[in-house]
């Protein structure tokens, strides 16, 4: 059978879908969703400090209310008081303590620099309100003696304990939302990172690829201008191809085997009856969606370093499947696995830093020496099945051989 349209179109490939892109989990989308979600955060803390306010100091003063009630009995000139001190004058105090903080730096500050500062706020405050306390119980409730020192120490340790409490509840929330804030500013440069990388590996390989269609065009030239032209245009075809696909997304490996078969055609005009191709797809695996070029590189390694190197020519065989979630392609070609092929390559180097970009220690490429005559290039990531309906899967025989 001839390597033309009649082997891809048996296997369900020469239909060129539209295959919608799907950005890679780290895609742009998700920075403006991490500052959407930070925005969020904030308006919630907002309410969440206001919410806590109210019910601290409520519960600071229910607790004074208590004792007071219990050892002095109920006055209500007494409850008006505790109530308008403890919680409301309470919670105006702290929140300008809070802005006061803010403006003065405090919160940018070492422990040790800080720690002095918060201790004389916290004694300074109890003192104001223990004055107070005192100023309201002998002019207006005449319910203290000024000379009620030991009355005066509870009440100023009572506050130095609730506004000391504050600080430290303050403190700790505040450290847990800045901890947050890194983190979320780490992951956000750590995307803009991992995005420059793949757009720098893509400028890598489409030079690489110029380069190597480049010496196909070359050998045929002279021999055969009206096949060269037509490789040309096969070539602008595979270039607009690679230049138009962002190396963040993926797409589906059936649209991925269309490039393929397009540089195969290319590859055809110079290795002639040399070649030989065998394709075994799995419809599920051609719904699986692979970064772009992948299974072209392997194709391209396993021609460049292996057919291309024999004077009789060589099989190259492309074989798809899903196993346990895991998609695994495998190019085997004809020849031996040297040392200094492949593994050190820019195609297959780069190959490996964008699967590692995109799928962490999930994805594998290896390259290895199936026997004496065959090198088998394998490729596994995770199965992520397109669900764009208008992807269809094939009915593919067991093995469908062409030669060209």
């Amino acid at each position: 059978m001839n390597l033309g349209d009649p082997l891809w179109e048996e296997t369900g490939i020469v239909s060129r879908p539209e295959a919608s892109r799907q950005a890679a989990p780290f895609d742009k989308a998700h920075l403006m969703v991490t500052s959407e979600t930070a925005a969020r955060d904030s308006t919630g803390s907002s309410l969440a400090y206001w919410v806590c306010q109210c019910a601290g100091w409520s519960c600071f003063t229910l607790y004074i209310l208590t004792f007071a009630i219990l050892y002095s009995g109920f006055h209500l000139g007494a409850v008006i008081e505790i109530v308008l001190i403890d919680s409301v004058l309470c919670l105006l105090l702290t929140h300008g303590l809070r802005g006061w903080m803010r403006r003065r730096g405090w919160i940018l500050m070492s422990v040790h620099r800080l720690f002095p500062r918060l201790v004389a706020a916290t004694v300074l405050l109890a003192a104001l309100l223990t004055g107070l306390v005192l100023l309201v119980g002998t002019t207006i409730l005449r319910s203290i003696h000024p000379r009620d020192s030991g009355f005066l120490a509870y009440v100023f340790v009572g506050f130095m304990f609730a506004l000391g409490g504050w600080l430290v509840i303050y403190f700790w929330v505040r450290g847990r939302r800045n901890r947050r804030a890194l983190e979320m500013q780490a992951l956000q440069l750590q995307v803009i990172a991992r995005d420059a990388q793949l757009h720098a590996l893509q400028g890598q390989l489409n030079p690489h690829f110029l380069f190597n269609c480049l010496n196909s065009l070359r050998a045929l030239i002279v021999e055969d201008p009206g096949r060269s032209q037509m490789m040309v245009t096969r070539m602008a075809e595979l270039l607009r191809r690679s230049l138009r696909t962002n190396p963040a997304e993926t797409i589906p490996l059936q649209e991925e085997m269309v490039a393929v078969k397009d540089y195969l055609d290319l590859e055809r005009m110079r290795f002639e009856d040399r070649l030989r191709v065998i394709s075994f797809l799995e419809p599920r695996a051609l719904t699986c969606r692979v970064p772009p070029m992948i299974v072209q590189i392997l194709v391209e390694n396993g021609l460049k370093h292996g057919i291309a190197h024999l004077p009789q020519g060589g099989e190259l065989r492309i074989a798809a499947c899903v196993v346990n979630g895991r998609l695994q392609v495998e190019v085997t070609n004809s020849g031996k696995l040297y040392t200094d092929a492949g593994l050190t390559g820019s195609g297959l180097h780069n190959a490996r830093e964008r699967l590692r970009l995109i799928y962490g220690d999930s994805a594998s490429l290896t390259l290895a020496a199936r026997d004496s005559e065959n090198v088998v290039a394998t490729l596994v990531i995770p199965s992520q099945i397109t669900p764009d309906p208008a992807i269809a899967q094939p009915e593919v025989p067991s093995a469908v051989e062409a030669e060209r």
